[in-house]
């Protein structure tokens, strides 16, 4: 018997929600389970064509903002009743609240919510805290699993109360470890696809351009770094609306060659093999995933205070600088850490990790456990 797994999610872009349930979806049984995707735009995104080759379909739902809740109830109702969904799984943080008491309302016996950052990054108002208080309230009245991938994702979600309850589980971000061994030779042909020069110093943010990330600290202290590493170069791998802002200070510090927008790659195992060094100034996380992918690929890291514990699988590749240094502080961390001596070996690397957590084949293993609760199976 075939197990119908519903996914929803804003849109299937390049980002770390969406990567982790499509590297589950790679590693899952698909002769049990039959999983869709629910998303909120009609537009093509970017893991669109890869979960179709993996047999799964992809529903367009209204957006409750202009056409209704009302209508948005009956879309989504119908979705799940006409799939025959045994589980749905919301990716939409707050918004999973009204996504879950619909799938409640329709029979849907398991309802998993799913929480990958401590906060929104809606500005902070009266309003949107009424709304977040209602939507906490029907998460926690609706979900049969909370999950979340730290305990600030957690507790930032669910509140303190539904984070500590029985139905919260911490699920770590996994990985596909395997990519993320470097193998010989392969650092030396990415540098030079990317033209830098194998003794240049090569710093990389792999991330969201959002205002999370914090660029405007990663691009300043990258300029006082220079002054002091005039060959040092700085690559940003992602897409996002503050692309034009970041272009825009790139140019105005005079970075331009130095510091390049890559774009969103599905390359970043051999980005982060090509790199020395990994820099995060993120303002907040739900976890940091690049920070986990940098360890399994035996890049050291600088992070922000902000990072979650959770993050680090005790490789001593993870190096925290407070905010507050300012980028005289984080680019003095830099050239520092550029001097680090070499890195543990890849069998220290893996156990490490998969002991943490963060290896994709247990990951899928548990979502298939809860999704199986749907027959007892």
């Amino acid at each position: 018997m075939t197990t119908r797994v519903l996914q929803i999610f804003g849109a299937l872009q390049l980002g770390g929600a969406e990567t982790l349930i499509v590297s589950a979806l790679r590693h899952m049984d698909r002769s049990r389970f039959q999983v869709d995707f629910a998303v909120h735009r009609d537009a093509p995104a970017h893991y669109d064509a890869a979960v179709r080759a993996l047999g799964s379909e992809i529903v367009v739902l209204p957006h409750a903002a202009s056409a209704g809740p009302a209508a948005y109830a009956r879309a989504l109702g119908r979705v799940l009743r006409s799939g025959g969904y045994a589980a749905a799984h919301s990716h939409v943080q707050y918004w999973g609240g009204a996504v879950l008491a619909i799938a409640r309302a329709g029979g849907v016996p398991v309802r998993v919510a799913h929480s990958h950052a401590p906060r929104d990054s809606a500005p902070d108002t009266p309003a949107r805290a009424v709304y977040h208080r209602a939507m906490t309230a029907l998460l926690c009245g609706s979900a049969t699993h909370m999950l979340g991938c730290s305990r600030a994702a957690l507790d930032g979600l669910f509140g303190r109360r539904g984070a500590a309850g029985r139905r919260a589980e911490l699920l770590p971000n996994a990985i596909e470890l395997a990519r993320y061994r470097r193998p010989a030779g392969e650092r030396r042909e990415m540098r030079h696809a990317l033209g830098v020069p194998e003794g240049a110093p090569l710093l990389l943010h792999v991330g969201r351009l959002s205002a999370a990330k914090n660029h405007t600290l990663l691009l300043d202290s990258f300029a006082a770094l220079r002054a002091r590493r005039p060959d040092a170069a700085l690559l940003l791998a992602g897409e996002g609306e503050l692309r034009g802002t970041i272009e825009r200070r790139v140019a105005e510090l005079g970075l331009a060659g130095a510091a390049r927008l890559l774009g969103p790659r599905d390359d970043v195992p051999a980005l982060l093999g090509a790199a020395d060094l990994l820099l995060l100034p993120s303002l907040f996380e739900g976890l940091g995933m690049a920070a986990v992918e940098a360890q399994a690929a035996g890049l050291p890291a600088l992070v922000s205070e902000r990072i979650p514990p959770e993050a680090d699988a005790g490789l001593g590749l993870l190096h925290t600088t407070p905010l507050a240094a300012g980028p005289a502080g984080w680019a003095a961390a830099m050239e520092r850490l550029l001097a680090l001596p070499p890195v543990p070996p890849w069998e220290q690397r893996e156990a490490a990790l998969a002991r943490a957590g963060y290896d994709i084949h247990g990951l899928a293993r548990r979502l298939e456990q809860i999704y199986s609760a749907a027959s007892g199976g």
